[in-house]
């Protein structure tokens, strides 16, 4: 799986903090790019990079603060997360062959369940 596809070059809009920043031109999903990966390419920042906390409507937020401040016009990288369920490995990745779970065992409820009773 090639991570570029996942990928987006994107210029910082506004500073909110060291760890908050908008890119209005984004138009992700929502937490398409939660659990991924930030890296700075320009700016007091740059080869610095971080986890993805939460993404949505082009506001970015990181796991940890980067230790320079973010500057209006910084360019970045943002590569997609994955929250680790079968869902997204199939839907956003199209992945499900190298999925590392079992997504078809049957839950707690069912596994305890006595023979000829019903559930409630």
């Amino acid at each position: 799986m090639n991570k570029d596809n996942f990928s987006y070059q994107g210029i910082v809009g506004e500073a909110l903090s060291n760890n908050q920043f908008t890119d209005p031109i984004s138009h992700y999903h929502e937490n398409y790019f939660k659990y991924g990966e930030l890296k700075f390419i320009s700016g007091n920042n740059i080869g610095l990079s971080r986890e993805i906390k939460e993404y949505k409507a082009g506001e970015i937020i990181t796991v940890l603060p980067f230790p320079y401040d973010i500057k209006t016009g910084d360019h970045y990288k943002i590569t997609a997360g994955c929250d680790k369920t079968f869902q997204t490995c199939c839907k956003l990745y199209n992945n499900a062959i190298n999925f590392r779970g079992e997504p078809h065992l049957p839950g707690t409820g069912q596994i305890l369940k006595t023979a000829g009773t019903t559930e409630f």
